[in-house]
């Protein structure tokens, strides 16, 4: 049988210390889930229609991270074969590794970790989740508007804001979904994630808009490829009449400094940072620079969903609510009351666990 065993990380900064796990890596399982979505999301000229998830598995500990478009899975799972082996150096994932790996093996061994100690993820990182964010839910364009405003409506009464996703390629139709979804719901609080989309003159001309429509924030409202985006649409919105969070523009601690100065937030995410202690050591960055988080877990399942919440005492809003796209989840984890306060399972390690297989 391979073994698990405990060592100490010794990092600095304001987050404490966190034990590591070493495995077997020979004894892996590894494997990619694809799961359809409730609905097709359509951005920019482009519909999917389900999620890829690597899954990595040992001894019972499970952790995913959702395939980013482009990806393979063989190349993905080949890499953590051949450099996740702790006896040939750290029992962290490489750093210089695809992001989508190492996430999905940092959480396996985070789980194991919590698993072997018997505390939950924030309680080894010394986190009171009594201090976590409200939930939120999230909308994708939906061509019909009829459906897209039940949606809207019905979501308003069960969560404290909503995301709306944007980025549709029109920005004739993004701003009519924003208008749609205000009138369906005129007391939410709403948020916009562009996704990149937007070019730089879009987002100049949409987001002084946005005050009309009462608009809390706006993610990644300028593309991901051009870096000096921040710095143009500052300049071109001096006043920033809308606060700006930038997403995929800032995966390294080494990326805040061009971007800082132009937004007033960052999100995390454990799968664009790649695992849970690369998810710390940015954070530890960006409350230098004075920014508010979003906490994120993209198109994960639940599984996924409840490891990245672990990080929601950091967090000033979470958009943890795409896992309920999927047409099924086959792991209970986190969860939302009757208003919409997340509920963390109190299982060990991540605490998700597998349901029973329908019959």
């Amino acid at each position: 049988m391979p073994l698990w065993s405990l060592a100490t990380s010794a990092e600095q900064g304001i987050l404490d210390s966190s034990p590591l796990l070493r495995m077997d890596t020979t004894s892996l399982q590894i494997d990619l889930k694809t799961v359809p979505l409730r609905t097709p999301v359509r951005r920019a000229g482009r519909t999917t229609t389900s999620v890829a998830l690597l899954r990595v598995s040992h001894g019972g500990c499970t952790g995913e991270a959702p395939l980013q478009p482009g990806e393979d899975y063989e190349a993905l799972a080949d890499w953590i074969r051949t450099s996740c082996d702790p006896n040939a150096g750290p029992t962290t994932p490489p750093p210089d590794g695809p992001a989508t790996a190492r996430a999905a093996f940092d959480i396996t061994r985070l789980d194991a970790v919590g698993r072997r100690i018997e505390k939950a993820i924030h309680q080894i990182w010394n986190l009171n989740l009594s201090k976590c964010p409200p939930g939120s839910a999230a909308v994708p364009p939906i061509a019909d508007q009829a459906v897209y405003r039940a949606a809207i409506a019905d979501f308003a009464h069960r969560y404290p804001a909503i995301k709306l996703l944007l980025g549709t390629g029109s920005m004739e139709e993004d701003e009519s979904l924003i208008a749609v979804a205000r009138e369906a719901a005129p007391m939410a609080r709403f948020f916009i994630d562009a996704d990149g989309v937007w070019t730089v003159a879009q987002a100049a001309k949409i987001i002084p808009l946005l005050s009309k429509w009462d608009i809390d924030f706006v993610i990644q409202p300028v593309p991901v490829e051009n870096p000096e985006g921040w710095a143009e649409l500052s300049a071109a919105l001096p006043s920033r009449p809308c606060p700006l969070v930038a997403d995929r523009s800032v995966v390294e601690p080494g990326d805040l400094p061009a971007v800082a100065p132009h937004v007033n937030g960052v999100v995390i995410n454990p799968f664009k940072h790649g695992g849970m202690d690369k998810t710390r050591e940015f954070v530890t960055a960006a409350r230098a620079s004075q920014l508010t988080f979003v906490l994120s877990s993209g198109l994960a399942s639940t599984l996924g969903a409840t490891a990245a919440a672990h990080f929601a005492p950091y967090a000033t809003f979470l958009d943890l609510g795409q896992a309920l796209w999927l047409k099924e989840n086959d792991y209970a984890g986190i969860s939302y009351d009757s208003m919409g306060e997340i509920i963390l399972p109190e299982g060990f390690g991540v605490g998700a666990t597998l349901r029973p297989p329908k019959q």
